[in-house]
């Protein structure tokens, strides 16, 4: 009989500060637009649904209709600093630092065999800034040639 109590003692406290957090009209996290754009989720009919297909995006067997599942998982995943979770999903692994104070352990890498970065400027209109230097290209040339080269692309919106 004191099970029964605890059970309906603690279902009781549940019940009610999820009540209080959504009557102070804070959106809970998982249903944040931040968090919802962060995996492509979008509102249908009955909760949510994300436009990716490959169930490598997820970390939850309900990912795509779940976001609440998807970050608690992902959470306790960057809680524990997981380095599978931060080096698949590097800015969830941010977001979620950043928005619980969790110490915030970025995964870097290096290629030893780099021997030359070239930056490249893939427009024709150099007199634009616009065009110069809203997008471009930094080639980390390793010693096999281009082809088994690095690549960091940058492109900017230059009218917002």
């Amino acid at each position: 009989m004191a099970i029964i109590s605890w059970i309906i003692k603690y279902s009781s406290v549940i019940v009610i500060a999820t009540t209080l957090s959504y009557a102070s009209g804070e959106t809970p996290m998982y249903y944040r637009e931040a968090w919802l754009d962060l995996l492509y989720y979008e509102s249908s009919g009955q909760g949510y649904e994300s436009l990716v297909d490959n169930a490598e995006f997820f970390i939850t067997d309900r990912g795509k209709y779940a976001p609440k599942d998807e970050y608690d998982a992902s959470l306790q995943l960057a809680k524990s600093h997981d380095v599978d979770f931060r080096r698949r999903f590097p800015l969830r692994y941010k977001y979620l630092c950043e928005n619980h104070g969790i110490a915030y352990k970025p995964l870097v890498t290096s290629r030893s065999d780099i021997e030359s970065v070239q930056i490249v400027y893939p427009s024709r209109y150099m007199s634009n800034p616009a065009s110069m230097f809203g997008h471009l290209f930094l080639i980390f040339e390793s010693k096999n040639g281009v082809l088994d080269s690095s690549i960091f692309h940058y492109t900017a919106v230059p009218d917002l």
